[in-house]
């Protein structure tokens, strides 16, 4: 392979023009790596035997370096192609036709623009105070950048935090705010009115019994939210709410008008300058968000809000998605959560430690649709769902210890019985320092007094030397003591926190395996059908406890919470690796689909930077090439590929999990709407001792539509969902059957494809071989040497199939939540005519009423449904054709350039004069600057720099075994102790000898053998 790096221009004198021929030279002493077509050669290929952490690394870094020099050489061709075209446009054709040309650099450009576009999305959802937003904060490793301090508010927006790529200063940190439609507030205006109605008809009946009581709280509770949002951004109470009516209350603040429909933009360079200017639309922080001044809190009407902030759990395309409260009482808000279900790649639930271990609680994590709707979608297994425990710092420790598996842990008893140990040795030490210290103030009185006395010189220097040496091991003792001390505090200290630790890790245990238990029972309807499904739901599930609060304080080297000596057993590293892993696979399909797009890119740019090596003596041109060679095997491997994308799209329709089901699907599913219809009336359906539901709750499932209401009594909250249920009844029928043939059998249809492409390439190649040696025997070296180039082609459309039918199952999350909204426009009719029956026994006339609908319809209804879904289905199905005919345009279209290519390097071009000096100069720049970028290109994508990038590869779980790491506070504290501040290190100075021994000792600068020296 010749490196071009010199270009000496020679010029030839003609009488008319001047005549600049190129002469190239090779280079010996040339550093940069040569670009190579050796696919072998690059790490992101040699990489497939690493472990999956390392290899993904490896890609995705890979995949950077390939994007950076796309862009690069993109601006490079495009503005020196530019100048070459101002000298001469024939030659800048000659040089590189301008429709190849156009369509290598529109390829780059889209793929750079895909990329950017790619995202996977992670849902953190969990009620209203669970610690969610405070796990976010600490997955994102900035404290208080969501705001935490109001969970009504902080639960009312969504919240998506993506990956910040501009490197701009005063862009670090970005936010964009978008507010609610128009139309989604008046919605909800609408139904505010519409219950006030119904609460001032209730209350004209009110008999003043305890249930009229109960459903009157019930109605005043599905007012409070949107008479709060009111009361905020209109400053208006319910009264004056209703004087004024809808388009009034509307019109009171012009401002609120102005805001709805737009998206306000946030830019910083600080972490909490982002945090301090979107907090007004996060929270009930009352700002100044109008042209007239008016000051009013925003985030009743904030539909969502988009974070771009630099964070490694971010690389890669990861988004995290902060969903609203589960069990939201707001029906827009729980839409905006529902909504975003069918985008997730994984599910992140949060429940409190606390919560989750009351037996009494039910383990009730997601709403019954977000479940259905994660089983249709084929997220319903470990790897993308994961229930997080938040707080488990909270835990109190007697409560805990009186638990029968605490009484039966002997570790656990064996460090309870040396706690109490070190306890009663502290307190005997304690004593013991006391009478230590008695007794020096006794000697150091003795002392003086002698000093005093008037003794003859012998007897005083005796006394004051056997004094000095009782005092002198008077102190010796109390250092003693002091250590002894110290060493049984700091052991009181590391026993606390391990026994504090193996009590959160017994109730982890506890309640991960209650989730467990709840989470085979929830998948077994999946692998009912399908016994060979059960690698994939195997009835485990991700369990990740985590304290953020703890994290935080791990950060601080002072103090520590007890139980928690370092990051890890915080739980966040290793919830935060749980993160990174659920998107792995998705974000290895994704680099893998890029790199193999920006290989033949490469490729191509590379085959034209080469020298041409032309043939001499040959009759072939590249035109008549390409029409006696090329146009009939490409049409005829074209054709071969719309036969076999014929027979594919024959199998993936036998695979539509809804055919033939139909009469299933009516012989069971009217009968049990009838049932379920009958169960409205009743608080609790499946119980047929179940007390019935009082009449507003059912006015207010009514005037909903079958829409979502929650109703509390008793500090229980229900939830109803009519038209959840019905269509619940649906799906119950065809789950299994839909996720078998949408998320496994379609999808894996793509193995045959690859088969049957090898096959029809291979023949391709077969033929285009034999025709050329019968025509140019010498063309078939250059074009053996192109094979691996050329198998990229055929890679990037084997995955462009998989991609295909990946495809059909992604659109297919589209259409299933609609059937809900389908079934409710069946009975929306019955339920406005219900609402108008009233009066006496309206209550059993309105459930008769829908009872008879269920009875003469629900088969018809059910029919209706199927059909629209069947049709939305095969509608995403009847795309594949037209994907499948433009892989094969692609390919086509990619062998007919690159094979041009390789005609132009080896039968040359018609011009080989330019006519100027400078367009010689220019296309020698040309030249130099890409084979500058591929040279570095391919040193980078050989031996990649990993500094700086994420290896997703980290602590799974907390540590079973504790580890006690010393804090700074535990260390200051041994050292006050050890050096004993009440030791009065001025003692010795009220003797006249000043005595240098027992001063050293006060200071701790003597151990036990000096003094025994000393003595000596």
């Amino acid at each position: 392979m010749v490196t071009v790096t010199n270009y000496i221009p020679i010029i030839d004198k003609m009488p008319d023009k001047t005549i600049i021929h190129i002469k190239v030279e090779n280079p010996t002493d040339h550093q940069m790596p040569s670009p190579t077509s050796n696919k072998s050669d690059f790490a992101w290929v040699k990489c497939s035997e690493a472990d999956a952490h390392r290899r993904l690394l490896i890609k995705e870094h890979s995949l950077e370096v390939g994007l950076k020099y796309c862009e690069k050489l993109v601006d490079t061709i495009e503005g020196i192609f530019t100048k070459i075209t101002n000298h001469s446009k024939q030659s800048a054709e000659n040089t590189w036709p301008l429709e190849d040309r156009n369509d290598w650099i529109a390829q780059c450009r889209s793929i750079v623009s895909d990329h950017k576009a790619f995202q996977v999305f992670v849902g953190v959802a969990g009620a209203t105070g669970s610690g969610k937003t405070s796990i976010l904060n600490a997955l994102l490793g900035f404290q208080e950048l969501l705001p935490t301090n109001n969970e009504e508010a902080s639960t009312a927006v969504q919240c998506k935090v993506s990956f910040n790529h501009d490197e701009r200063t005063e862009y670090a940190f970005r936010c964009h705010v978008t507010f609610q439609s128009k139309e989604t507030l008046t919605a909800r205006l609408k139904r505010f009115f519409a219950d006030i109605m119904q609460r001032d008809e209730f209350q004209e009946q009110h008999d003043g019994s305890i249930e009229n009581e109960d459903a009157l709280r019930d109605i005043e509770r599905a007012l409070r939210p949107t008479a709060e949002m009111i009361s905020i951004l209109f400053n208006l109470q319910e009264d004056q709410a209703k004087n004024l009516e809808l388009e009034g209350v509307l019109n009171s603040n012009p401002e609120v008008l102005n805001l709805l429909g737009t998206v306000k933009e946030i830019n910083c360079s600080e972490a909490a300058d982002i945090s301090r200017l979107m907090k007004p639309y996060m929270d009930s922080t009352i700002g100044d968000h109008s042209v007239s001044g008016a000051r009013f809190a925003m985030w009743p009407i904030i539909e969502k809000v988009e974070l771009f902030i630099k964070s490694d759990i971010l690389r890669n395309g990861v988004v995290l998605v902060d969903l609203p409260g589960l069990g939201d009482a707001v029906q827009s808000r729980e839409s905006v959560a529902e909504g975003a279900f069918e985008q997730l790649t994984a599910t992140l639930i949060v429940a409190q430690a606390t919560r989750a271990a009351d037996n009494s609680t039910a383990v009730n994590l997601m709403s019954r649709n977000h479940e259905m709707a994660m089983m249709l979608n084929g997220k319903f297994h470990k790897r993308s769902f994961c229930v997080c425990l938040s707080q488990i710092d909270l835990i109190d420790r007697r409560a805990a210890l009186r638990k029968p598996d605490a009484k039966a842990n002997d570790h656990l008893r064996q460090l309870l019985t040396e706690e109490e140990a070190e306890k009663s040795k502290l307190k005997e030490k304690g004593r013991e320092k006391s009478m230590k210290k008695k007794t020096r103030v006794k000697l150091k009185q003795s002392r003086k007094r002698i000093t005093k006395q008037k003794l003859d010189s012998a007897t005083m220097a005796t006394t004051k030397a056997k004094l000095k040496a009782a005092e002198k091991d008077t102190l010796l003792e109390l250092a003693k003591i002091s250590k002894e001390i110290t060493n049984a505090k700091s052991r009181l200290v590391k026993l606390e926190s391990e026994i504090t630790f193996a009590c959160i890790q017994a109730r982890n245990r506890f309640v991960r395996e209650r989730i467990k238990s709840d989470f085979q029972k929830r998948q077994a309807r999946l692998i009912e059908k399908f016994p060979g499904m059960r690698k994939t739901y195997d009835g485990e599930v991700s369990v990740c406890p985590t304290s953020s609060a703890a994290f935080w304080k791990c950060k601080c080297a002072l103090a520590r919470t007890p139980g928690f000596p370092t990051e890890s057993y915080t739980g966040i590293p290793g919830l935060a690796a749980w993160v990174r892993g659920a998107t792995m696979q998705k974000r290895e399909e994704h680099v893998d689909d890029f790199l193999s797009r920006l290989q033949a890119q490469y490729n191509t740019i590379l085959l034209w930077s080469e020298d041409k090596q032309e043939l001499k003596d040959t009759s072939i041109t590249k035109e008549s090439f390409e029409k006696d060679i090329l146009a009939g095997n490409l049409k005829q491997m074209e054709q071969e590929l719309a036969v076999y994308w014929s027979s594919l799209k024959a199998e993936v329709d036998k695979r539509n999990p809804l055919n033939g089901k139909q009469d299933l699907i009516l012989s069971k599913c009217p009968q049990m709407c009838v049932d379920a219809v009958r169960g409205w009336a009743y608080k609790k359906p499946e119980d047929r001792a179940s007390d019935k539901v009082h009449y507003c709750t059912y006015q207010a499932n009514l005037s909903r539509s079958g829409g979502k209401f929650v109703s509390k009594s008793k500090e229980t909250f229900h939830e109803f969902n009519w038209m959840e249920d019905i269509s619940h009844l649906l799906f119950n029928t065809i789950v299994a059957d839909w996720n078998q043939s949408l998320n496994h059998d379609i999808p894996s249809l793509a193995d045959a494809a690859w088969l049957e492409l090898d096959t029809i390439w291979d023949r391709f190649m077969a033929n285009l071989n034999e025709n050329i040696h019968r025509v140019e025997p010498r063309l078939l070296t250059e074009l053996a040497n192109q094979k691996l180039n050329l198998e990229v082609l055929k890679t990037n459309a084997k995955l462009r199939v998989q991609h295909a039918l990946k495809r059909i199952s992604q659109n297919a999350t589209q259409f299933h939540p609609k059937v809900v909204s389908k079934i409710q426009s069946e009975w929306q009719n019955k339920f406005e005519e219900a609402l108008e029956i009233t009066g006496s026994g309206a209550y059993m006339a309105r459930q008769q009423l829908l009872l008879d609908f269920a009875q003469e319809n629900s088969k018809r209804i059910f029919r209706t449904v199927y059909k629209d879904l069947k049709r939305q289905l095969q509608k995403g199905f009847d795309q594949l054709p037209r994907e499948l005919a433009d892989i094969s345009h692609y390919a086509v279209k990619g062998l007919q350039r690159y094979l041009r290519l390789i005609l132009d390097k080896v039968l040359g071009s018609p011009e080989f004069a330019v006519k100027s000096a400078a367009l010689a100069e220019e296309k020698l720049r040309l030249k130099e600057s890409v084979i500058s970028a591929l040279g570095e290109w391919t040193a980078e994508w050989r031996s990649p720099s990993l500094d700086g990038y994420v290896n997703d590869k980290q602590i799974d779980s907390i540590p079973e075994e504790y580890r006690h790491a010393r804090t700074e506070l535990e260390i200051m504290e041994a050292d006050n102790d050890y050096l004993d501040s009440d030791s009065d290190s001025n003692s010795v100075s009220d003797t006249d000898d000043n005595d240098p021994d027992l001063k050293a000792i006060l200071s701790g600068e003597v151990d036990e053998e000096m003094v025994m020296d000393m003595g000596t």
